[in-house]
């Protein structure tokens, strides 16, 4: 117990020298001093911001799942988390109930994130290597520089929580492959491989294409077909775990613009080494990225030596890093472009996640050469595995702080958006241009004297009270989109969109009536939740066998 909360411990400090830094930087603004809390702008902090915000706000009316983000693209909403994975701010919200400050609330996040990574990568290493390094693969894996970019650069929080699931799903596959009993670590990949879904289903599409290979070249290696069994088992049962999420998400996706998002970023522009189209506009940012895959390879390539005659799956590892370095480069594109569904990774460098992983790893193999060598007596060969570990650890922290940390200083302080706009989940029914959205009150009558009272505005249920003279139309403040529903007095009122706005329009007859509006699940929505309900009863059956069998 000593020596676990002494590596918990040291995950955290690890963790907080990387972390903290970031909550101290940028230009501060108007106001606040030097040493005040704030972060530099980066790319999607504004999107991060918001929704998680909104997020809370839906948690707090009671709903399990909230899918409709209210303040987005003018106040008329979007079914925000019906497409964007939810699972970071399961953590965010529950952290705002402790510190009602926002900025607060994501240093607390970032570094517990940080450091469930390290304490993830450090739990894979251990299985194949000593503490000491496994150690030194827990900090490569927190200090390369595309964990930081991820922060300091790029603001992708839900894409950082991927890092603490990469290493422990491949540490339950190991586990499923090496004999002995398999429920447990089934339902422990199928945990992890869930919650990757539920955090950022990109990264799990790119981690799982990268790794389909080589998980069948393993089992062939190690002749355990039935753990191969047990293995698909897992990633079927963790599919099924996000399905509340992702099916809906895959199967409603033609009723938002996401189209927007491949005309913006095409996936076969986003290739490093490109120097092409919007990659001109950031040229810094992609310069980092290029220095980073060229310090991911170069321990892929360092740690070749280390790995003859050494036993374990660190071939695997290095296939995997190779054939992820290789599809983040334009040589890929033939095959590419044959990978079903490819574009949903929408960035191709974000494979770096998984070389990073990768090299970490390897940084640790280097590491645990130079120790059998010193303990062998062979101080030419302790020498050389030491140097080339050094190097490799050195480089990637040095790029960090020097490329990565420290040109974040030199950028603005973040500052909340007044209004946030999410192009790619505006209802199809609703106008391209936030242009055409005009401001508006949460409800009025169109055409028609009267008076409308908002008695109740949450961000999935709404109560007015409509006093009309005559016939009227109410026009409420909020996209038409499936899953709306109406009552008017208590009986079930049709809804209507307004072709100028694609705001919810309702008839409403002559006397004073109770509106009320709520966001339903459709049948799609509601499958996939029975989905997920029923892979998580067969998941606790698992754990529950496993643990009887243990106990008998």
């Amino acid at each position: 117990m000593k020596i676990c909360a002494a590596i918990a411990l040291c995950c955290v400090l690890v963790s907080a020298l990387a972390v903290a830094p970031f909550f101290f930087m940028g230009q501060p603004l108007p106001g606040q001093s030097r040493w005040s809390l704030r972060m530099p702008d980066s790319h999607d902090m504004f999107l991060q911001y918001d929704q998680m915000r909104d997020f809370y706000r839906g948690l707090a009316a009671g709903e399990v799942y909230p899918r409709w983000e209210e303040d987005t693209n003018r106040g008329y909403g979007a079914p925000t988390t019906c497409f964007y994975p939810p699972g970071v701010y399961y953590i965010t919200s529950p952290i705002h109930l402790l510190f009602s400050d926002w900025t607060v609330v994501l240093l607390v996040t970032y570094l517990a994130v940080m450091s469930a990574s390290a304490g993830a990568s450090y739990l894979l290493a251990r299985r194949w290597m000593s503490r000491e390094a496994a150690a030194v693969a827990a900090i490569a894996y927190v200090w390369f520089p595309y964990h930081a970019i991820d922060q300091y650069d790029r603001g992708a929080l839900a894409e950082l929580l991927c890092f603490v699931w990469m290493p422990l799903t491949l540490f339950f596959v190991d586990r499923l492959l090496s004999g002995g009993r398999r429920a447990l670590p089934m339902a422990g990949l199928a945990l992890s491989y869930g919650s990757f879904l539920w955090s950022h289903p990109p990264t799990a599409y790119q981690f799982s294409l990268t790794i389909a290979p080589f998980v069948p070249a393993l089992a062939w290696s190690r002749r355990d077909w039935k753990g191969l069994v047990w293995a698909c088992a897992g990633f079927a049962l963790g599919a099924g775990l996000s399905a509340a999420y992702l099916y809906p998400a895959a199967m409603e996706q033609n009723l938002i613009r996401h189209e927007i998002l491949d005309k913006i970023w095409p996936y076969h522009a986003t290739y490093l080494f490109m120097y092409a189209g919007y990659s001109q506009s950031y040229y810094e940012f992609f310069q980092r990225l290029n220095v980073s895959w060229c310090l991911s390879v170069a321990a892929i390539v360092a740690a070749i030596p280390a790995l003859w005659k050494r036993r374990g799956p660190f071939w695997f590892l290095t296939g995997v890093g190779s054939f992820a370095a290789f599809l983040m480069l334009r040589f890929s594109a033939p095959i590419g472009r044959r990978i079903p569904r490819i574009e949903i990774g929408v960035f191709s460098w974000r494979m770096l996640a998984i070389t990073t992983l990768v090299a970490a790893l390897l940084a640790g193999v280097i590491a645990e050469a130079a120790l059998e060598a010193w303990r062998s007596r062979s101080r030419g060969r302790c020498a050389a595995y030491g140097a080339f570990a050094g190097v490799v650890l050195l480089a990637g922290i040095g790029f960090t702080i020097g490329g990565v940390m420290a040109p974040a200083n030199e950028r603005v302080a973040f500052r909340p958006p007044r209004e946030h706009t999410n192009y790619a989940i505006i209802p199809r029914s609703a106008p391209a241009e936030t242009d055409e959205m005009i401001a508006m009150p949460r409800a009025l009558l169109d055409g028609a004297d009267g008076r409308v009272s908002v008695r109740e505005w949450k961000p999935q249920h709404r109560v007015m009270d409509v006093a009309a003279p005559a016939s009227a139309r109410l026009v409420v403040r909020t996209f038409n989109y499936p899953g709306w529903s109406a009552k008017v007095d208590g009986h079930a009122a049709a809804l209507a969109t307004d072709n100028a706005t694609g705001a919810i329009l309702m008839a409403i007859p002559a006397g004073e009536h109770s509106v009320t509006l709520d966001f339903l699940d459709t049948p799609v929505r509601t499958r996939g939740v029975w989905i997920t309900l029923l892979s998580f009863v067969t998941l606790l059956a698992c754990g529950a066998i496993a643990l009887t069998a243990r106990v008998l």
